[in-house]
C-alpha cells in the first residue's frame, strides 16, 4: 500500500472517531494559523527586502547631543553640507525633509486641493535607487532653478488628482497660485519621508525656507533627515569612525551649535524596524510556544484514539502487519490531521491578518521615513512554504512517538486488560507532556497579564487634555492670498465665530499643532535675570501659537493667571503661557507670573546672505498664565517644558482648527469647507481627524501586543486543558476494570477522587513549578515592554495563576466524575 492508500484509510479511521479527530484538527488549525499569521508579519517587517536599490548599504545619519530630550536629532543644512563635503566612507549623501505641516494647495481646477509636500536634495532619489515612472527625477540644475519651478509628483496624485495624463510631464502645475514645471512622476507605491507626500521640491527651494528666511545659514535649524550609501569595501565601523571625526570637527568649528555633537549612522532596515523587532520576537516566541503545546496535545489525543483502537491494532498485528507497517499507518493519521489542520490554519491566519497589520502600521515621518504598509502583510509563496513546513513539523513531532508506541508489541494487547498506553513509562511521558504544556501556558499567561496591566497603567496616564469629542481640521492659508500676518489674523477672526455657531459644535479654536500629531516644534529659551546657559545645557521647550479659546476647547486646565484672549494682538505686549514643568524648572518656589523669557526661534534675525543673529531682549515675552502639563509627544513620555503664545502675535499659515463636537470628522469637514468657501472660495481645507484617534494610535502597538499575547496565552491554556482532559479521560477509560475492582473492594468516592485528581494535581503542580521558574528566568525579556510596572507584579502573577487554576479544575471535573461513577458490575462484566 502506498501513502495515498494509507491516507484514505486514515480518513476513514478519523471519521469513525469524529469527536477526537475534530479536536485534533482544531488544535492544529489554531496553532498553525497563529504561527502563519505572525510569520506573515515578521516577513513583511523583518525579512522582505526594502523597496530601494541595495538597501543593505543604505544608512541614515542622525545627530545626538547631550542635554537634548530627544534620542536622535535631524541635521541643519550647514551641518549636512559640511558632512556631504567631508565624508568619504559614504559614496553618496542626500537630505530630505517632509514635516507634518508641509502643505501646499493645488489651484486652478474647480476645487482647490491641499496636498503634503517634501523637499529633497538633487541626488536623493539616486541614492535610494528610485527612477521616475514618467519623466525624470531631480538634477543638480534643479537646485539652482530660478523661482523653484521644478517639482516631482507622486504616482497617487498623478493617477487620482491629475487624471493620469502623461502630458503632465513638462506641463505646469499651479502650487499656491504659482506655476511649477512637473519634471517627473514617481513610481507607484513609492513611499519615503512622510505619510502621503504627493509633491517634491528641490531642497534649496523649500517653500518654507527660501527667500530672506533661508535655512541655508541657520546651523541651529535642525530639520533635515540625511541618508547615505556606504562606499564599497567600507565597514559600518569605518563609517562610524569617520562620522565621529567629522562631528568632532564640527564641534570645534561651531561650539555654540555643535558642542558635544555625535553623528550616528543607522542602517535603513534598523530604522524601519525600530522597536517593532522586540515585539515581533515576543509574538513569534508566543506562537512557537502555542505550537509546542499543540503538538504535545495532539500526541496525547492520538494516544486517546489508540486506546479506542487497541483491539483493531492487535488483530492487524496478529494477521501479519509488522511494527513498521502499523507505525506508518498511525503516522499517516497524524499527517492527515496535520494537513487538515493546516488548511484550517490558513483560513484562521487569513482572519488574524486583519489584526496583525496594526503592529506594522505606522505613519512615515522625519524619524521613520519608510514604514511597512498594512497591505504588505499578506500571504505569498514564502509564507505558504513556511506554513507547509510547520504542518510537516507538527505531523513529525506529534505523530512519530504515538506511531512508534502504537506499533510496538501489539500482540500483547490481545490479552485481556492490557492497553497500549497503560504502562507506567507511557503514563510518565504523557504526564510530562501535559506538565510541559501547562508550564508554557503559564509563562504566556504571566506575559499577557503583565502586558494587560501595563496597558491599563498607560491608559490611566493623565494626558493633560481631553481628546474625546475633539476634531481637528488641517488649515493652511495660501501664501499668495494671505502673505501678511494681518490678513491671516483677519481671516481666522472671521472664520472661528462661524465655526463656533455650527450646529453641534461647542467650541472652536486653532493651534499650530495638536498633541500626538507628530514631532513637536522646539526651541531653546533665555529667561530674564537667569544666567546664560552653557551650550547643550539650554532649556528646550515645545512651543505653539494658539487662538483664544484653545485651552477651553482642549480642556487644558489653567493653574494660575489668565488665558490668552482677544486683547493679545500684534501691537500689544508680547505674552505667553507656560506649563507647570517649565515654571518649576526656571523659577522653583516662585510665581512664574510676570516673568519674562524669549525663544531663540523668535529671537532669530534672518539675513538673505549670511547666518542669522539672535536678539533675545527684543523677543522677550511676559508670562501671564500657568497651565497644566500636556503629554504632547507620547503618553509614555513625561511632559516637557512648554509655551503657548497668542496666534495674533505669531501667525503661521499652517494651522489646525480645533472643534469640540460629537459630530463625525467627515460631516464636520463638509461643514467647515462650506464656512471657508463663504469667506474664500479658492481656499482649500485639509483633512479632518478625530483627536481620540491620534490618542488610540499612540497606544496602538502596546494595545495590539497585549491583545495578541492574551489571545495566544488563552489559546495555549485551552490546548493545555484539552491535553489534561485527554490524559485523564484516557486514564479513566483504560483503568475502568481497576477502578471497578477498587470500588467493589470498598474504595469510597474520596479515594477514587484522590487517585484521579491526585494525578491531575501532580501534572498541574509540576507545570506550575516549571512555569514559575521559566517566568523568573525570562522576566528581563518582558521588562522592556512594561510601563510603570515591575515584571514581578503580584497582581499579574496571581491573575495568571488564578486563570490556570480555574481552567485546570474545569478540565479535571469531567474525568473525575466519570471515575467516581464507575459501576463495578458493569466494568467487570465488560472485561
Amino acid at each position: 500500500m502506498g501513502i495515498s492508500a494509507d491516507l484514505r484509510f486514515a480518513g476513514r479511521q478519523l471519521w469513525r472517531t469524529r469527536g477526537v479527530s475534530t479536536a485534533a484538527v482544531l488544535t492544529v488549525a489554531l496553532a498553525v494559523g497563529a504561527n502563519t499569521a505572525v510569520f506573515s508579519l515578521v516577513r513583511a517587517v523583518l525579512l522582505r527586502p526594502l523597496p530601494f536599490s541595495d538597501p543593505a548599504n543604505l544608512l541614515l545619519v542622525w545627530g545626538r547631543q547631550p542635554g537634548s530630550p530627544f534620542p536622535r536629532l535631524p541635521l541643519s543644512y550647514p551641518d549636512y553640507s559640511d558632512l556631504r563635503e567631508g565624508v568619504r566612507s559614504l559614496s553618496a549623501v542626500a537630505a530630505w525633509s517632509a514635516l507634518e505641516d508641509y502643505r501646499v494647495a493645488i489651484t486652478g481646477a474647480r476645487e482647490p486641493l491641499e496636498v503634503r509636500y517634501g523637499v529633497g536634495s538633487a541626488d536623493l532619489f539616486a541614492v535610494l535607487g528610485i527612477d521616475a515612472a514618467l519623466g525624470r527625477t531631480f538634477t543638480p540644475d534643479d537646485q539652482a532653478a530660478a523661482g523653484g519651478q521644478e517639482v516631482l509628483v507622486s504616482h497617487r496624485l498623478w493617477s487620482s488628482g491629475l487624471g493620469a495624463d502623461p502630458a503632465i510631464v513638462g506641463g505646469k502645475l499651479l502650487l499656491d497660485g504659482k506655476p511649477h514645471t512637473v519634471v517627473g512622476v514617481l513610481p507607484a507605491g513609492f513611499r519615503f519621508g512622510g505619510a502621503g507626500v504627493d509633491v517634491w521640491y528641490p531642497l534649496l527651494l523649500d517653500p518654507a525656507g527660501s527667500g530672506p528666511r533661508s535655512r541655508m545659514y541657520a546651523r541651529g535649524a535642525k530639520y533635515l533627515g540625511v541618508v547615505g550609501r556606504r562606499a564599497p569595501g567600507v565597514s559600518e565601523s569605518g563609517v562610524e569612525s569617520e562620522l565621529a571625526a567629522i562631528a568632532a570637527r564640527l564641534a570645534r568649528e561651531n561650539p555654540y551649535f555643535d558642542e558635544g555633537l555625535a553623528l550616528e549612522p543607522v542602517p535603513m532596515r534598523e530604522q524601519v524596524v525600530g522597536s517593532k523587532r522586540a515585539t515581533l520576537m515576543l509574538l513569534w516566541a508566543s506562537v512557537a510556544a502555542v505550537l509546542l503545546v499543540g503538538c504535545a496535545n495532539l500526541a496525547n489525543l492520538q494516544l486517546v484514539r489508540a486506546v479506542q483502537r487497541q483491539g483493531e491494532l492487535a488483530l492487524r498485528g496478529a494477521l501479519g502487519a509488522g511494527r513498521l507497517r502499523l507505525a506508518r499507518q498511525l503516522f499517516a493519521e497524524s499527517l492527515l490531521v496535520a494537513l487538515l489542520g493546516g488548511a484550517g490554519g490558513i483560513a484562521a491566519a487569513a482572519l488574524a491578518l486583519r489584526l496583525m497589520p496594526l503592529l506594522a502600521a505606522a505613519r512615515e515621518d522625519l524619524f521613520n521615513p519608510f514604514v511597512v504598509a498594512a497591505s504588505e502583510v499578506r500571504f505569498d509563496l514564502p509564507v505558504l512554504g513556511f506554513t507547509a513546513l510547520v504542518v510537516l513539523a507538527t505531523a513529525m513531532v506529534s505523530g512519530l512517538a504515538p506511531a512508534w508506541q502504537g506499533g510496538r508489541n501489539v500482540a500483547a494487547s490481545l490479552r485481556p486488560g492490557t492497553g497500549i498506553s497503560s504502562g507506567p513509562r507511557q503514563r510518565r511521558r504523557s504526564d510530562l507532556l501535559v506538565a510541559g504544556q501547562i508550564a508554557l501556558s503559564l509563562v504566556l499567561l504571566f506575559t499577557a497579564a503583565l502586558l494587560v496591566r501595563s496597558l491599563a497603567a498607560l491608559g490611566a496616564v493623565e494626558l493633560g487634555y481631553s481628546p474625546r469629542a475633539v476634531v481637528g481640521v488641517g488649515m493652511r492659508l495660501s501664501p499668495a492670498a494671505y502673505g501678511t500676518a494681518e490678513s491671516r489674523v483677519a481671516f481666522f477672526d472671521a472664520l472661528l465665530p462661524r465655526l463656533a455657531a455650527l450646529p453641534g459644535v461647542e467650541a472652536a479654536a486653532l493651534g499650530e499643532q495638536l498633541p500626538l500629531q507628530g514631532p513637536q516644534q522646539t526651541s531653546d529659551i533665555r529667561a530674564e535675570g537667569l544666567p546664560e546657559p552653557r551650550p547643550n545645557e539650554e532649556v528646550l521647550v515645545h512651543n505653539l501659537a494658539v487662538s483664544p479659546g484653545y485651552l477651553s476647547a482642549m480642556r487644558i486646565r489653567l493653574r494660575a493667571g489668565r488665558d490668552i484672549d482677544r486683547r493679545d494682538r500684534a501691537a500689544t505686549l508680547p505674552v505667553a503661557l507656560v506649563n507647570e514643568t517649565l515654571a518649576r524648572q526656571l523659577w522653583p518656589g516662585q510665581s512664574a507670573l510676570g516673568k519674562r523669557l524669549a525663544m531663540s526661534l523668535e529671537a532669530l534675525r534672518f539675513r538673505a546672505d549670511g547666518p542669522p543673529t539672535l536678539d533675545f531682549p527684543g523677543a522677550y515675552r511676559t508670562v501671564v498664565g500657568v497651565v497644566a502639563d500636556v503629554r504632547q509627544e507620547h503618553p509614555e513620555r513625561p511632559p516637557l517644558p512648554e509655551m503657548y503664545v497668542p496666534f495674533a502675535q505669531r501667525t503661521n499659515g499652517n494651522t489646525v482648527l480645533v472643534l469640540r463636537t460629537a459630530l463625525p470628522p467627515a460631516t464636520l469637514q463638509r461643514q467647515v469647507a462650506d464656512a471657508v468657501r463663504q469667506l474664500d472660495g479658492g481656499q482649500p481645507v485639509g483633512e479632518a481627524f478625530a483627536l481620540a484617534g491620534l490618542a488610540a494610535e499612540a497606544t496602538g502597538t502596546p494595545r495590539t501586543r497585549a491583545l495578541l499575547t492574551s489571545l495566544f496565552a488563552g489559546l495555549a491554556l485551552l490546548l493545555a486543558c484539552v491535553g489534561l482532559y485527554g490524559v485523564l479521560a484516557h486514564a479513566v477509560a483504560s483503568k475502568r476494570k481497576e477502578l471497578g475492582v477498587r470500588i467493589a473492594l470498598g474504595a469510597g468516592r474520596r479515594q477514587i477522587l484522590m487517585l484521579v485528581g491526585g494525578r491531575a494535581g501532580r501534572m498541574v503542580l509540576g507545570g506550575v513549578a516549571a512555569g514559575v521558574l521559566a517566568g523568573l528566568l525570562l522576566r528581563g525579556a518582558v521588562a522592556g515592554f512594561l510601563f510603570q510596572l515591575a515584571p514581578e507584579d503580584p497582581r499579574a502573577v496571581l491573575g495568571a495563576l488564578g486563570c490556570l487554576g480555574l481552567a485546570a479544575v474545569l478540565a479535571t471535573v469531567g474525568p473525575v466524575r466519570r471515575a467516581v461513577s464507575v459501576e463495578p458490575v458493569v466494568s467487570l462484566r465488560a472485561e
